[in-house]
């Protein structure tokens, strides 16, 4: 048996070893991005090199989000009015961008068309209407109605004391407590607008409204000891408010909301010696988890930045109490804290791929630690929030997996609509094939908006698709946009187009049936599609033809090891093939040239802009050597 010194000598030898090679690697690495520098202050590059005959690693050091510009962009189509921010985060923006590189026009002005949304004038006109609390037995479904379609993955009120204390408010002679009445008439609207068919609203363009300016006009004034009761009442308003498609309106309420749960300190966690059982404590921390959940996965949406912060949380997770009333009052905290996670990646997401801070590292060594971060969030989950295979999923687990989409969708779409750009110049299409990490970005999110659009498809023929909702139409609309892209790049499928045209038939059918925001997305959607028929791809009619040519150009490591992944890609038969697998939440971020891609070192992610970034002709067929030389050294010595 070799003695221990001897073995130490040999691990301190080999490990002496593998640092002064990974140095030198860094070494040389850096030394090549001066020399490039110098080259580029001095203009020596042959003028006649194009994208074409670029390096891999050039295109991919150059990557950078193409819907970040230098100035922010506001627009305004009232003048009396302030212009209006739009992020470049939003879906909408999305489409703007995409629509100018479908007509080749990088240069024209941005037009955002007139939303549709219930304004305020219609909304004063109801102010001080004397809307009349409803029959006890109305009152009683509306309410149950409202928090079954809430729970378990927002928490607005515990269920029993709601339902209790409902039934005992019809008994009193008279009710002074404004909050009170605010949270009840809140929930009166949403459980309205959750259970009334299409087109047969009596009160407005949305069902439910005239309840909720009376609740709204029950918060007029901000209480300095706000209760449970108002915060409670803010939660449910503002989500009402999306029915309404009010984004910002929603904002600003959470934002109240977050304000008055701060000043009650629902930030942090009670001391044991403060006099709250069990229940009301739970109660306590679950609405401050659903503050922080709406306002992430809302700035998200809207390209804001978020209103809470990772460091002035000091509160514990949600968790399942051992007391027999626990189920009457709560849903399992599985759900919720599944929710909370995918809120924290919301908020990275907008943090490290949108925002105009400077930040350290490369564009994509942030995407990979975020979908590093949405791999670890799928392994973590528990068995009851995981999609089913066997039978139908439960709305609510289907929701946040199209959530989980989405997060995986906006990290990589910028990638996407760069390959779009590039493919879109004749002299750069090449380039992109010559590209492992924009060919494996770009396919992981075209998977997730498949994948997002059929768990859509799923809902619809099941008819479990709010008629009024925000969320649905924003998922099946953002799914469209990118497999629009699919249909056009190299690496995607013509025959996503086919998805294209039931996303527009879902908007189409939404809208008619009185949805304020499919009628905003169908309408973006036809622009997009008159640009794509009028514009620089108008006159490419044999896409399929294309994309099986590049298909020879792909480099080898992509063509020869990947027939079940990539090489499936360009079937264009495929998009409602009955021989396609079934998707699941795993597989975008499950390929062998994204899981390589994931696998690189923390440490050594500036390499993905250096000169061992990619080398697509390698002899062992790996993609990234230095990711293989760092794995496989001590392994081999050992």
């Amino acid at each position: 048996m070799p003695h221990p010194s001897s073995i130490e000598a040999y691990h301190l030898k080999l490990t002496g070893s593998l640092q002064s090679y990974l140095e030198q690697l860094i070494s040389d690495s850096r030394e090549l991005r001066t020399q490039r520098a110098i080259a580029g202050s001095n203009d020596t590059r042959d003028p006649s090199m194009t994208h074409d005959n670029l390096p891999a690693e050039e295109i991919e050091s150059s990557v950078q989000n193409p819907l970040i510009r230098n100035r922010a962009w506001f627009f305004s189509h009232d003048a009396s009015a302030l212009p209006r921010y739009v992020s470049e985060a939003s879906s909408i923006t999305f489409a703007i961008r995409l629509c100018q590189s479908l007509r080749g026009d990088d240069v024209s002005p941005l037009t955002l068309p007139p939303m549709r949304q219930v304004d305020d004038s219609s909304l004063i006109s109801l102010l001080h209407a004397e809307t009349q609390w409803p029959p006890l037995a109305q009152a009683h479904l509306l309410v149950k109605t409202a928090l079954r379609h809430t729970s378990p993955l927002f928490h607005l009120a515990l269920r029993k004391d709601t339902l209790d204390q409902l039934q005992d408010s019809y008994h009193r002679t008279a009710l002074d407590d404004t909050a009170f009445g605010c949270k009840y008439f809140a929930l009166f609207a949403l459980g309205e607008v959750y259970s009334t068919p299409f087109l047969v609203s009596k009160d407005g363009p949305v069902p439910g409204l005239s309840y909720y300016m009376r609740a709204m006009s029950l918060i007029a004034l901000f209480p300095e000891n706000p209760s449970i009761f108002h915060i409670e009442g803010l939660l449910a308003l503002a989500l009402y408010s999306q029915f309404l498609n009010r984004g910002q309106t929603a904002f600003s309420l959470v934002g109240q909301a977050l304000r008055a749960a701060l000043g009650c300190g629902l930030n942090h966690s009670l001391p044991a010696d403060q006099s709250v059982d069990a229940l009301r404590r739970e109660h306590r921390v679950r609405i401050w988890w659903t503050i922080f959940i709406f306002d992430r996965f809302w700035s998200c949406k809207l390209g804001l930045p978020a209103q809470t912060h990772d460091e002035d949380i000091h509160v514990e997770m949600p968790s399942n109490l051992a007391l027999e009333t626990y189920q009457e009052q709560f849903a399992d905290s599985s759900y919720q804290r599944a929710a909370i996670g995918l809120a924290r990646i919301s908020g990275d997401i907008i943090q490290n791929i949108y925002s105009r801070s400077s930040h350290l590292g490369s564009f994509l060594s942030r995407e990979r630690k975020l979908l590093i971060k949405l791999k670890q969030w799928v392994r973590d989950l528990p068995d009851q929030v995981r999609l089913r295979s066997e039978s139908p999923s439960p709305k609510h687990v289907i929701l946040i997996h199209l959530q989980f989409n989405y997060c995986l969708v906006l990290a990589t779409r910028p990638v996407l609509l760069h390959v779009l750009i590039l493919v879109s110049k004749a002299d750069a299409s090449t380039a992109v094939t010559n590209s492992p990490v924009l060919i494996t970005l770009g396919e992981a999110c075209i998977r997730a908006a498949r994948h997002s659009l059929d768990l859509c498809l799923d809902e619809w023929t099941d008819g479990s698709s709010s008629i009024y909702g925000y969320a649905f139409p924003h998922y099946v609309f953002t799914s469209g946009l990118i497999l629009i892209i699919s249909s056009l790049v190299p690496f995607g499928k013509t025959s996503d187009f086919t998805y294209v045209e039931t996303v527009t038939e879902m908007l189409r059918t939404l809208r008619i049936k009185g949805s304020l925001v499919a009628t905003d997305l169908f309408e973006h959607l036809q622009l997009i599609r008159r640009d794509l028929e009028g514009g620089c791809f108008a006159t490419d009619s044999s896409s399929t033809g294309n994309s099986h040519t590049l298909q020879s150009e792909l480099p080898v490591s992509l063509n020869s090891g990947l027939d079940s992944t990539l090489s499936d890609q360009f079937d264009p038969d495929g998009a409602f093939s009955e021989n396609e697998p079934h998707m699941t939440t795993e597989m975008a971020l499950h390929e062998p040239l994204m899981q390589e891609f994931l696998a690189f070192p923390d440490r050594y992610t500036g390499l993905l802009n250096g000169l061992d970034t990619i080398s697509a002709g390698n002899p062992d067929g790996s993609v990234w050597p230095a990711l293989q030389l760092d794995e496989r050294s001590p392994s081999s010595n050992q």
